[in-house]
Formats: structure tokens, sequence, C-alpha cells
């Protein structure tokens, strides 16, 4: 993780300092095996190609161990009040499920040899739910009754 570089192409306010701190926070809970080859992860409002309009992150796998992340900050967040970032849980499981279903891209391209696209998506929505349980096992009983609304958000 230390050789991660976080970088924040967003505009400075409280919003763009908690997603910097949370980004390294959730980093944390991935196993470091499974980061080897990512050098940096950018944060960015929202993506300018049409193609990625809709998309809260993408993942390129570059060559040499330079892959990276992007994250459409405003794309994830989009239509959230501001007040609900003063509950960290909400803003950090958005984060988290976009953060890891990357990483979950890097890890069926990079660690298990994959060249094909075919079943990336699912893979990538394994690997972010496995990670997902494990960090937040003890909250996802208690905002079940309020995960249609945290979907609602990410629209």
């Amino acid at each position: 993780m230390d050789q991660i570089k976080v970088v924040s192409f967003l505009e400075k306010n409280i919003i763009s300092f908690f997603v910097l701190k949370r980004v390294k926070a959730l980093l944390k809970f991935v196993p470091p095996q499974d980061l080897i080859g990512i050098n940096k992860i950018e944060l960015i409002n929202k993506f300018e190609n049409k193609t990625y309009t809709n998309s809260g992150g993408i993942y390129s796998p570059g060559k040499n161990n330079d892959a990276k992340i992007i994250l459409a900050i405003g794309t994830i967040y989009n239509g959230m009040p501001t007040f609900l970032h003063l509950i960290p849980f909400i803003p950090s499981f958005l984060l988290a499920m976009v953060l890891y279903h990357e990483i979950g891209h890097h890890y069926k391209n990079k660690l298990m040899h994959s060249t094909g696209i075919k079943g990336s998506e699912y893979h990538a929505e394994q690997y972010s739910d496995k990670i997902l349980r494990e960090k937040y096992k003890f909250f996802l009983l208690a905002i079940k009754p309020i995960y249609p609304f945290i979907m609602w958000l990410r629209k």
C-alpha cells in the first residue's frame, strides 16, 4: 500500500479532504499482495469521456506494474446531501464499493493472469463483495434496511 500514490484532482474542500483520507484507510483492508502492480489512484470529479460518464471508477492495467485506478468522486457521491458526509459510514461505504470493484479488476487481470474481459465485471463484483463483507461485517446487517437508499444514492 505504501507504494501506491493517491493523487487528488478534486477542488479543495472538506469533502475532498475526507475522500483522500477514506481512500487511504480503505486500502488497509485489501491484502497487500492484491495491490501489487497498482502504482496510482487518481481522484477526479467526473469523467469527461462520454463512455465513462456514469461510471464511478475505471481500472487501467498499464504496463510493467504501473496500473492505475481512477475514481470519479462526483459520480460516486452524485446527489448525496452534504450532511450525509458527516455520517462517515455512508460515504465510506459508497467509496469502498467502487474502489474495491476496481481493485477486483486488477486482481483478475494481473494476479489471475486473465486476458479476456468475459466475466470481468462479475469477478470484480465478487472481489468487492468479499472485501466489503470483511470490512463491514457488523454493519451490513445494520444497513440492510437502508440498502435500497444507498443504492439510490449511487444512481
